[in-house]
């Protein structure tokens, strides 16, 4: 159930599709966009205080911001902030190459489940560029998915994987894209 949740996240690819302004508010959507992340900010710590509990959760992710929470301010970042170009693939690399580093955890080929994991973001964010037409080449799609699973196995307390596997890759892919100018 906790990877069909993290696959779902990227339909958060929605948000290219919504209108600027927003339709009936009139709100610039990247603002709207940040002040929902700050709305879900203040409920996820109110979550935390209240030790409030639900089904989803794992145990250490009741006494601090859980792993949706994560994966939701990632993806609103991402785009809000990034190029779309760039964002397509972080979010959809997050959403599909994090589960399959999961599923081949629990398997006889465990020591795989990195490389599962590079594999599956490379495949997901090449059909990004070639369906979406994204001008990206295949030195930033390789940095990217490295960046992911590094950022996959750096633990950093506190803050789950799934942002990591976002920002990582994005501030990655900036700078790289930079240096070779593209």
């Amino acid at each position: 159930m906790r990877r069909a949740v993290h696959v779902s996240f990227s339909l958060s690819l929605l948000y290219y599709l919504i209108p600027d302004p927003l339709p009936l508010i009139g709100a610039a959507k990247a603002p709207a966009a940040v002040g929902f992340a700050l709305f879900v900010s203040l409920v996820e710590t109110g979550r935390v205080y209240t030790s409030w509990d639900f089904f989803l959760l794992r145990d250490y992710e009741r006494h601090q911001p859980a792993a949706y929470f994560w994966l939701g301010l990632g993806c609103c970042l991402a785009l809000v902030f990034f190029p779309p170009r760039f964002a397509v693939l972080t979010i959809l690399g997050v959403c599909f190459a994090d589960p399959v580093i999961g599923e081949v955890r629990e398997t006889r080929f465990k020591e795989h489940a990195m490389a599962a994991g590079a594999a599956t973001w490379l495949a997901v964010a090449s059909l990004a560029v070639f369906l979406g037409g994204l001008n990206v080449n295949a030195w930033l799609l390789l940095a990217g998915a490295g960046a992911a699973v590094v950022a996959e196995a750096a633990p950093i307390p506190y803050v789950d994987d799934d942002f990591l596997m976002n920002m990582v890759p994005l501030v990655t892919l900036r700078a790289v894209g930079w240096l070779l100018g593209a």
